[in-house]
């Protein structure tokens, strides 16, 4: 006979309510391709009906009493700020005595008032996607005519501050400020930033045979991976003064 046991369910899973689109074109984002793979298939608002069967079997499908939900995209913001209301509606309703918490990943250039006023009353937390000083950020990080969108992150951070809102920072190292750890680190402190997450680039190429897409780290993304040139400064000369006692080795850095 077999033995019967119980078996705590537990998983997590990312919601990207309006797919790849996007209020910016940043350069080196993979869903600029995908933008014209899907030209004829216009990618659309999660409905609402899908919303509630989310949020419902989301939540009812794991045993932990706590629940985070997460929302990217694209970008999270172009789903409007009643999708998000009705978000919190559908998980006050199913809740079901556990506590639910809310982590949202932004470019943060659409944040106003309202957003900041929505996520502090909700208390969710969120990611800016900012690439550290101006001339970096506005590299690549740019409007779909083309224009910066530094200061727009900018304002949104403060106002995110302003409404006690907590967030981190979410940043690519790219071929502009891979070699300038320490001033990366400084802007996003300057910023309000207590914890940062650092992605690097790795570029993709086609095999040989079979037509399969492997990663092919290039030089700098190799030299990302190990302590310098980048975690080494950013260790050295800004966290060991203030006691830090090392970095996480997938490049999050808790300050």
């Amino acid at each position: 006979m077999a033995k019967s046991h119980s078996q705590s369910t537990r998983f997590h899973m990312m919601a990207k309510p309006v797919s790849y689109r996007c209020n910016l074109k940043c350069d080196y984002c993979f869903y600029l391709e995908k933008e014209d793979m899907m030209a004829t298939h216009p990618s659309e608002r999660m409905n609402d009906g899908l919303l509630k069967r989310y949020v419902r079997d989301y939540i009812r499908a794991q045993d932990d009493e706590e629940i985070d939900f997460a929302w990217q995209g694209g970008e999270p913001t172009l789903a409007g700020l009643d999708f998000y209301r009705q978000v919190v509606k559908y998980q006050q309703r199913y809740a079901d005595g556990k506590r639910i918490t809310n982590s949202f990943q932004t470019n943060a250039v659409a944040i106003n008032h309202q957003w900041a006023e929505f996520f502090a009353e909700h208390g969710f937390l969120i990611g800016v996607s900012i690439d550290g000083m101006p001339e970096i950020h506005d590299r690549y990080r740019i409007s779909v005519n083309g224009r910066p969108t530094f200061e727009r992150v900018k304002r949104a951070i403060e106002l995110l501050k302003t409404h006690q809102v907590d967030f981190n920072t979410l940043t690519v190292i790219n071929d502009q400020n891979w070699q300038r750890g320490k001033e990366t680190y400084q802007a996003l402190k300057a910023l309000g930033s207590q914890f940062m997450q650092f992605i690097p680039i790795v570029g993709d190429r086609r095999a040989p045979t079979g037509g399969a897409l492997f990663a092919r780290q290039n030089r700098q993304a190799r030299a990302l991976l190990r302590p310098s040139p980048w975690l080494r400064p950013v260790y050295d000369r800004c966290l060991r003064p203030m006691g830090a006692t090392g970095c996480r080795p997938d490049l999050h850095t808790r300050v």
